[in-house]
C-alpha cells in the first residue's frame, strides 16, 4: 500500500485536526527576527541545521533580540516562541521537532492540517499543523534548495535525500490535487544484527545461518 493510500485511510476515521491561530502577530515577529539574524549574522543561518554549535549560537542571538525588543505572541512563553523562530528560520518549521525525534522514522505531511508519524511501526496523526499551504510549501522549498533542487508548479515532483541520508519525496500542484504533500523517511542510525533481525521476525533462522555461512564472522555483523 503506498504513503498516500495509507493516509487516505487513516484520514477517512481521525479525529479532526485543530488549526492553531498563527494569524499576524507572529509572522510579523517572525519577519523583524529573521530580518536581524540574516543582516546581522547570515553564517548562523546557514550553518544551524547541521550545526548544533551554530543552532545553539543562533537561539541565544534570537532570544536576545526578543528580549531586547519586548517580542511576544500572546499564550506562547517566550522559550517557546524562541524554539518556533529557530525552527521556522533554521530548520524546517513545525516539523523540524519531528525530524530531530531519533523514535520517529517517518513524517508524512497531508496537506497544512494533517501531520503524521510512524513510530515502531504504527502511524499516528499528530497537532502539529502549517499556517497554511504556502507556509507548508516555503518549508519544502527550504528542504530541497539546498540539494540543489527546486518544486513549483513547473517542476511539481521531488525526490531526494537529505545530508543525513534521510529520504524526502514532496509533491505540490498541479501534480497534487489535494494541496502539498511530503513524506520524509529516516533510517536508523544504530544498524540491526543478524540476532535482531532473526528476534524482529525480519529473517528466519535458517536465513540467518545461511548468510553467516556466505560471509563468516562479517555475517554477524550490524546491517541498515
Amino acid at each position: 500500500m503506498s504513503i498516500l493510500e495509507r493516509l487516505e485511510r487513516m484520514s477517512a476515521s481521525s479525529r479532526s485536526p485543530t488549526t492553531r491561530q498563527d494569524g499576524g502577530p507572529k509572522a510579523d515577529v517572525l519577519r523583524r527576527v529573521q530580518e536581524y539574524v540574516l543582516a546581522d549574522c547570515p553564517e548562523l543561518v546557514l550553518g544551524a541545521r547541521g550545526n548544533p554549535h551554530k543552532r545553539a549560537r543562533l537561539r541565544s542571538v534570537i532570544l536576545q533580540k526578543v528580549v531586547r525588543d519586548s517580542l511576544c505572541e500572546p499564550g506562547l512563553p517566550r522559550e517557546a516562541l524562541v524554539d518556533e523562530l529557530v525552527q521556522e528560520i533554521a530548520g524546517f518549521g513545525p516539523i523540524d521537532p519531528l525530524i530531530a525525534d531519533q523514535s520517529v522514522t517517518e513524517v508524512m505531511v497531508n496537506g497544512p492540517n494533517q501531520v503524521y508519524i510512524e513510530r515502531g511501526g504504527v502511524l499516528e496523526l499528530t497537532d502539529v499543523v502549517f499556517r497554511d499551504e504556502g507556509h507548508l510549501l516555503d518549508v519544502i522549498g527550504r528542504m530541497v534548495a539546498p540539494l540543489g533542487r527546486r518544486i513549483d508548479r513547473a517542476a511539481p515532483y521531488v525526490d531526494a535525500r537529505l545530508p543525513d541520508g534521510s529520504r524526502v519525496n514532496a509533491v505540490v500542484p498541479p501534480l497534487s490535487l489535494n494541496g502539498p504533500l511530503l513524506t520524509v523517511r529516516k533510517f536508523p542510525g544504530n544498524a540491526f544484527t543478524l540476532d535482531q533481525l532473526v528476534e524482529l521476525r525480519t529473517l528466519t533462522a535458517e536465513m540467518a545461518s545461511f548468510r553467516q555461512a556466505q560471509c563468516g564472522d562479517f555475517g554477524r555483523d550490524r546491517f541498515g
